[in-house]
């Protein structure tokens, strides 16, 4: 079965996705660590969407209010598994 993104957040061609990630810790406890994918879609040459994770200067900005989004959403979503306990429990090497 294919996995589905968790949430997507979009500004003009960038994007940020939100991807589950389970993970297995040193102490064999199963958690999700969620990844971002951050992207810019465009059309080739050829008319075909494509992506691409080259950011010009004038699209800086959109990136990091998706990046920022997608980082307010996990916080705001994940209150037992938030960021902030998952920074600390990596920083003491729990991941």
């Amino acid at each position: 079965m294919e996995q589905k993104p968790r949430k997507t957040f979009r500004a003009g061609s960038v994007r940020a996705t939100i991807w589950d990630n389970e993970t297995t810790m040193k102490n064999g406890e199963v958690a999700n660590l969620p990844r971002i994918c951050v992207e810019r879609r465009y059309k080739n040459a050829a008319n075909e969407w494509t992506s691409t994770n080259y950011f010009n200067v004038n699209e800086l900005g959109k990136l990091q209010a998706v990046i920022r989004a997608a980082y307010d959403y996990l916080v705001m979503h994940e209150p037992d598994e938030g960021t902030g306990l998952m920074a600390e429990r990596i920083g003491q090497g729990e991941y």
